[in-house]
């Protein structure tokens, strides 16, 4: 099976969702970088995979990794679009992240269709789910990107902060409150984050995608787009910071780098992008 490691919901914040590995070790998949390509056998432990600068990695795999992956790319949206309606309904706790109930899914052996009605055993897993607590840095992180998804930014900080405690080097932690800060206003705290997921890990784009985003806010167009280059380097299919960087090129003065910019993005996928040229490009 052949499968490509991307975010499993198209925003910006969960564009900054997954980690970078910084050895060419067995790579968990959580630390696995955005455009991976894995291919494996649902009764393989690893992987191999291929990074989108070329470097081959050994990725782990669990009983839940194996489990949720073999199912097909229709049934994985099906559930996607099923755990969001229990969030939207209230069914189960917005700080239970979807990999946490799809664990309750799979060691009870649920179905899509035990969700119709509901049954008993859809009942029960609301249940557990509500029951549910972070017992690490990981599922901190987990249910601080839920509440943050779920605009409880207050509770996400706290969250991320308790990651943090656990796991000083949690570089992803670091820059979801980072995004938060942001969001919020705090753009002097938002940039130390940042510029600490950095440190624990040079490898993550998505840290210098939001400098740049940063950059951008305050009117810093330059260092915009050195910050977006940044992470193009690293990530060289990342379709948003082209297309920001074309922005932060226009308002500088550069068109004809914009242009060039915006239109990478949309041979990437980003309809912003097309939408740009189309009223800025000739």
């Amino acid at each position: 099976m052949r499968i490509l490691f991307a975010p499993i919901y198209l925003s910006f914040i969960s564009l900054l969702a997954l980690a970078h590995p910084t050895t060419l070790a067995q790579t968990p998949r959580d630390e696995i970088p955005i455009g991976t390509e894995v291919i494996f056998k649902p009764e393989d432990t690893t992987g191999t995979g291929v990074t989108p600068d070329g470097k081959e990695i050994i990725v782990e795999f669990n009983d839940y990794d194996r489990w949720y992956l073999s199912k097909s790319s229709e049934e994985q949206m099906q559930w996607i679009n099923l755990v969001q309606a229990l969030y939207k309904n209230k069914k189960i706790p917005s700080y239970v992240s979807f990999v946490q109930f799809m664990n309750i899914v799979m060691d009870n052996e649920l179905t899509l269709k035990d969700f119709n009605g509901p049954t008993k055993g859809a009942i029960a897993a609301y249940k557990k789910a509500s029951k549910l607590k972070p017992q690490d840095a990981d599922e901190y992180t987990e249910r601080g990107t839920t509440r943050q998804d779920s605009g409880n930014y207050q509770g996400a900080i706290a969250d991320f902060n308790k990651a943090i405690e656990i796991d000083p080097k949690h570089s992803s932690a670091y820059l979801h409150r980072a995004v938060i800060r942001l969001q919020l206003g705090d753009y002097q705290l938002a940039l130390s984050d940042s510029n600490k997921a950095i440190q624990l890990d040079p490898q993550f784009a998505e840290a210098y995608f939001l400098i740049g985003t940063l950059k951008l806010k305050q009117k810093d167009y330059n260092g915009a787009v050195d910050a977006y280059t940044k992470a193009i380097k690293i990530y060289p299919q990342f379709a948003l910071a082209y297309s920001l960087r074309g922005s932060a090129m226009q308002m500088s003065g550069d068109d004809k780098s914009a242009c060039e910019d915006w239109k990478r993005a949309a041979d990437l996928g980003n309809e912003d992008a097309s939408k740009l040229m189309k009223n800025f490009c000739r």
